[in-house]
């Protein structure tokens, strides 16, 4: 509900498609819909979408 993804989406998600290096996490998947319209996905998961792991 935070990022605005669908829930297939979510459930497709990898590790390896993250870039966590910056305080807000970038999601971007390696297939998407609009991919062949040359159309780049990037979802921004800020730190309330970002699970906290103590």
């Amino acid at each position: 509900m935070l990022t605005g993804m669908r829930p297939g989406e979510v459930c497709k998600m990898h590790s390896c498609d993250l870039e966590v290096s910056v305080s807000v996490w970038i999601y971007r998947p390696a297939s998407h819909k609009t991919q062949h319209f040359g159309h780049a996905r990037e979802v921004y998961l800020g730190p309330q979408a970002v699970p906290v792991n103590d």
